[in-house]
């Protein structure tokens, strides 16, 4: 249950095996190195940087223009081979060239966009571009505006009595283009008008005959770009298939800089490279051994941690507690010093989970859901804990359904036959009340009868088992530490104080001989005793009373005394924490009250499907399956969901808190630093 000890280390080898030295600890992943204290600038410094930062911006590339992307499982000889063979450069290289043609043509189209918008309007300007700036006797001005001020403006000029001409132009938009004909000699004037209508002359800057050419030579340039973007992105699409050997490529160089990296914040001198690590503490042997192999110059120095330094964490587990860890890892690591909770909350959680879904049927789909995931589909470590942890959950609420009797939330009537009981099928037969627990092997029915009760009854005790294991933890862990009157006081008199006050309540209730009452009671209160005496300190006073009493020191044994006197209080005060207790306790009713939930908004589900299948001639049945199925898959999601949550929850409020703070750090060992590609041992397919 103690948390992987994690030693400091100094690595010593030769500066000629040192590569090999971080390639091999790189594939056991057995180290964590120490990083220097003082800043090191090493960015360009290292030659894997402009590689790895290359194909990665090649990669983001690429992705745009690939529909799915295929995992990619490989073994570490394999992603070796791939990336020593693979010309990555010259492939990068046409990815970033073809890449850097988009936004320049995108760029052309819209500088060229804003030329075309504005001479669009002038599309169908009769007068070529060279007449625009009219003849020596008249001059030629265009501009837009509404219906109004152009109205305003042939009235301004009629009343100044000047010669003009105002043509309109086609168009579909508020402000009409169009173009003033007058006379240079009162050009002035016209302007003068122009300013005070409100309309502003336009210039048009173009070298074809006609504005409409200058429109026609616009549009077949942002077609020409156009094209050519599509053309960039179809070569892009036919180098998509390089994306593969580019993740490839990109792991392995990832890989040499994250060793590239480790070898800069090496110490070194002229023939020697030493690297801080820490290292698990039952592999130093077998590492040192395989070091040996590549140089026997080569050591490792088991070193003390500085003041204030803490060992890294890391969990390990056999096989059938390991999928726990995900639960651990969602509340966080314990300290060093601290014990693994896992193998601690494993059968609880197994239990909490199916009492919280409550379903056979749920539970057989998770199940089969999660082992066809483990069998056909590829999963990281991590992952395939996390699934096979709730394969383990659809077990759990296998169990628990079956003895809760949820069968996909259906009643007794509405079952096949083969789950219920004899007695239960003569019931429905013979039209009689059916008895409260009518399917096969169930114990409670949770919404007939006392079930409800038995249901948050049994939530309460095992909610107490809990906490009380929790304090027991706790107490095994300082026995371990040799910590044994912290044992005694915190752990076995609360122990004693829970599970012999219980009883008490118990005997009292149910009722029992009252010989059991009294020996309960007499546990009970030698519990309370107990706590008042140790965790009140009022134990140590009295010792010292009497030792000073013995030795006549009479002023200190009547010291002594009062102190065991005024010590009563806080002991007394200690018992407070039976508050905590409780209200602990009490939340264990969400086991009951996710359990109802599930087999509710089963039965709502089957409820809805049956008077769809009533309510709808002829296609009523399609609908009330496809209620059925959305429904109860919604339902199982939702539940699962919850089951996990709050099965964890409890896990992390009421139960870690009773024996551990948490907060350590992971263990980061070098490893391959692989973002793409996940690595199969050697021999796997």
């Amino acid at each position: 249950m103690a948390v992987l000890k994690v030693k400091k280390a100094r690595i010593i080898t030769h500066s000629s095996k040192e590569e090999k030295v971080l390639q091999l600890l790189q594939s056991l992943e057995l180290a964590e190195f120490v990083k220097k204290e003082e800043e090191t600038e090493l960015g360009q410094e290292l030659s894997n940087v402009k590689k790895v930062v290359d194909i990665e911006s090649a990669i983001k590339i690429l992705r745009q223009y690939i529909k799915k992307e295929p995992s990619l499982w490989l073994t570490r000889k394999e992603v070796n081979e791939t990336a020593q063979n693979y010309d990555w450069e010259s492939v990068v290289k046409k990815v970033h060239d073809l890449q850097q043609e988009i936004p320049f043509s995108e760029n052309q189209i819209n500088s060229l966009m804003v030329e075309y918008d504005q001479l669009l309007p002038w599309k169908k300007l009769p007068i070529s571009t060279a007449n625009l700036e009219g003849s020596s006797t008249t001059e030629i001005t265009l501009f837009q505006t509404n219906e109004k001020s152009l109205e305003e403006l042939e009235e301004q000029l009629k009343e100044a009595k000047l010669s003009f001409s105002i043509n309109k132009l086609p168009s579909n938009k508020p402000a009409i283009p169009a173009y003033l004909i007058s006379e240079k000699n009162h050009a002035n004037k016209v302007k003068g008008i122009l300013s005070t209508v409100g309309i502003t002359a336009e210039t048009l800057s173009v070298e074809a005959v006609t504005v409409a050419e200058a429109v026609k030579s616009i549009e077949k340039e942002i077609h020409s770009h156009r094209e050519k973007i599509a053309e960039v992105k179809s070569k892009l699409e036919e180098l998509a298939v390089e994306l593969q050997s580019l993740k490839i490529t990109h792991d392995y160089y990832s890989a040499n800089l994250a060793r590239e990296t480790t070898s800069a914040e090496g110490e070194k001198t002229e023939r020697t490279s030493v690297f801080t690590a820490w290292v698990p503490f039952d592999s130093l042997e077998s590492l040192e051994k395989s070091l040996h192999k590549i140089s026997p110059a080569t050591a490792i120095v088991e070193i003390e941690p500085e003041e204030g330094e803490t060992p890294p964490v890391e969990l390990r587990n056999n096989k059938v507690f390991s999928m726990f860890e995900s639960v651990t890892r969602v509340y966080g690591l314990p300290k060093h010093d601290e014990i693994d909770p896992t193998s601690a909350l494993a059968p609880f959680f197994f239990v909490f989970f199916g009492v919280c879904l409550t379903d056979v049927g749920y539970g057989i789909i998770m199940f089969l859901m999660m082992t066809v995931a483990l069998l056909f589909v590829k999963l990281d470590p991590g992952m395939k804990k996390l699934v096979r942890l709730l394969q383990w959950g659809g077990i759990s609420a296998i169990i628990f359904g079956w003895l809760f009797g949820g069968f996909f939330a259906m009643q007794a009537t509405e079952a096949p036959a083969f789950l219920l009981t004899a007695e239960a099928k003569a019931a429905i037969a013979a039209g009689t009340e059916i008895p409260e627990t009518p399917f096969i092997g169930q114990l409670i029915n949770p919404i007939g009868g006392n079930g409800l009760l038995m249901f948050l009854g049994l939530a309460f005790a095992v909610g107490l088992i809990h906490l009380i294991f929790g304090v027991a933890v706790d107490g095994y862990w300082k026995i371990k530490q040799k910590n044994f009157r912290a044992a005694f006081e915190d752990s076995f008199l609360w122990i004693c104080l829970l599970s012999f006050g219980v009883a008490w309540a118990g005997a009292k209730m149910i009722p029992l001989s009252n010989s059991l009452v009294d020996f309960t009671l007499i546990g009970t209160l030698a519990a309370v005793g107990g706590i008042i005496l140790f965790q009140g300190r009022v134990f140590d006073h009295l010792l010292a009373f009497f030792k000073n009493l013995f030795t006549f020191k009479i002023g200190k044994a009547i010291v002594s005394l009062l102190k065991a006197v005024a010590a009563v209080p806080m002991g007394l005060l200690k018992l407070y924490n039976l508050i905590g207790f409780l209200s602990d306790t009490l939340s264990y009713s969400r086991l009951m009250a996710l359990g109802l939930a599930t087999g509710i908004i089963g039965f709502a589900m089957n409820t809805i499907a049956a008077v769809m299948s009533d309510m709808i001639p002829g296609i009523g049945i399609v609908v009330a399956i496809f209620v059925l199925v959305f429904g109860h898959l919604v339902n199982l999601a939702l539940s699962g969901l919850g089951a996990f949550i709050h099965s964890g929850r409890l896990q992390f409020v009421e139960f870690f808190g009773k024996f551990m703070e948490g907060g350590g750090r992971a263990w980061k060992p070098m490893d391959g630093n692989f973002k793409y590609v996940s690595l199969l041992e050697e021999g796997d397919s």
